[in-house]
């Protein structure tokens, strides 16, 4: 049982919780199996606000053989002029990167190359100090430049001018292409990588969790995840939405939170 299923977002420098970007170890990007997201989430339906802001990142490298497959997928959030948000511990080494407009991040015919990446200037790596304490005001964003035309049927979400709306208790919409349930990644051994395949990584899913503390640091929120529903490997840089007078915002960017109940 879960004692600990809160997670973290960055407020725009916001801090959900995710769990990480999702490792997609030897799968080739022509891969066309299914996956789901979100846990226990809901698939995005295509032409919604959500669908056409919302993209996945991908990092593709080779293997010993030469042969292309994914190392990772996070996700991200569409700004104007060919800008995406999203979280700056989803930035790899040595990794060639795309975005990826589609509810499927396999869908490859739709990717854009990514060629510009900016991390922000203060943002702390590890998740802890030497003495084990959690760090905060990690600053746990970047924004990466792709290029290419930016497909017709995607639009950057507005930003939410102002934090005020953001209350304990209050619900709102975390999206990302992360996978659909940890429940066999969480009897995944220690030191070992969990298979992200099986637990369905890679389409766009979407769920409502409510915000459990507004004020664990000054650029970070608490969201939480104690039904099971919620953001984690894979969901890594992707939005948090407000629905504010019938218009969904922007708030946040999926940053951190516990893989397994502790």
């Amino acid at each position: 049982m879960k004692k600990n299923t809160c997670f973290h977002i960055a407020i725009l420098a916001l801090s959900l919780a995710a769990c990480g970007p999702a490792p997609v170890s030897h799968m080739s990007p022509t891969d066309s199996s299914s996956a789901a997201g979100i846990r226990l989430g809901d698939d995005a339906k295509l032409g919604d606000i959500i669908s056409t802001s919302t993209v996945g990142i991908v990092s593709v490298q080779k293997n010993d053989k030469g042969e292309l497959y994914l190392s990772s997928i996070c996700s991200g959030s569409l700004m104007p002029e060919n800008v995406v948000l999203t979280a700056a511990h989803c930035i790899p080494q040595g990794a060639q990167m795309y975005v990826a407009f589609s509810t499927s991040v396999f869908d490859v015919q739709n990717y854009r190359r990514i060629d510009g990446i900016t991390v922000h200037p203060q943002y702390i790596h590890d998740l802890q100090d030497e003495q084990g304490k959690v760090l905060r005001n990690r600053n746990d964003v970047a924004v990466v430049h792709y290029t290419g035309a930016t497909p017709a049927t995607f639009k950057p979400v507005r930003i939410l001018p102002n934090l005020t709306p953001l209350k304990k208790g209050v619900k709102v919409i975390v999206a990302g292409f992360g996978i659909g349930d940890d429940t066999d990644m969480m009897k995944t051994p220690k030191g070992q990588t969990p298979d992200t395949r099986s637990a369905g990584a890679g389409t766009l899913r979407s769920t409502n969790v409510s915000v459990e503390a507004t004020n664990y640091s000054q650029t970070e929120i608490v969201l939480n995840q104690v039904d099971g529903h919620g953001a984690c490997e894979g969901d890594s840089g992707g939005p948090a939405y407000l629905v504010v007078n019938n218009q969904v915002m922007l708030f946040g960017v999926a940053s951190w939170g516990p893989l397994r109940g502790v």
